[in-house]
């Protein structure tokens, strides 16, 4: 069996300040935001936890990500919002690899959740003995320009739903 990853598909961390992480990645660092995903629970867990997930493209085609769960601060963190968000993600290349790995986490006993679909992908969640959350993820499709257009719009929408801060001045600006 080959390495079970091409590439790092995407890396994703929690974020309190979703308008501060998006100036930074998009105005520092110089990263587009390609896509986003906003949901009212967790697909692989289930967990009622309302979030924005919003990817910004390196130049090797993975993404680094970043939610924002709603309502969900540092001094009031929930215990399981991080360990449910925070997580690995590798790609495979084809639908016979991701069953393929189903087979061999069955094979080792590692419980599993999955496939399962998002709006680019069909996945697998797992855990790894340290209790790092895996993904592995077949790419059904790439994001293109009408989904930077509409992640910028969702992630400013997302925004300005925020009951719990204020937002700065010229967000469009700030997230192009």
């Amino acid at each position: 069996m080959k390495n079970i990853a091409r590439q790092l598909h995407h890396i994703a961390y929690v974020t309190w300040d979703m308008a501060k992480t998006a100036e930074f990645w998009t105005q520092v660092m110089n990263l587009k935001l390609v896509g986003h995903v906003s949901l009212p629970k967790v697909p692989s867990t289930g967990e009622d936890y309302p979030y924005m997930h919003m990817f910004f493209s390196l130049e090797d085609g993975s993404d680094l990500a970043f939610f924002e769960v709603r309502n969900v601060t540092p001094s009031n963190q929930e215990v399981g919002v991080s360990s449910a968000l925070k997580h690995l993600s590798f790609e495979v290349a084809t639908e016979a690899e991701l069953q393929e790995y189903c087979q061999r986490l069955k094979a080792h006993n590692i419980a599993y959740i999955g496939p399962e679909e998002d709006s680019f992908n069909r996945c697998i969640n797992f855990f790894d003995p340290n209790q790092i959350k895996l993904k592995l993820a077949l790419a059904l499709r790439k994001p293109g320009e009408k989904e930077a257009v509409e992640a910028r719009q969702e992630v400013e929408r997302w925004l300005n739903e925020k009951t719990d801060s204020q937002l700065p001045s010229g967000i469009s600006s700030m997230i192009i």
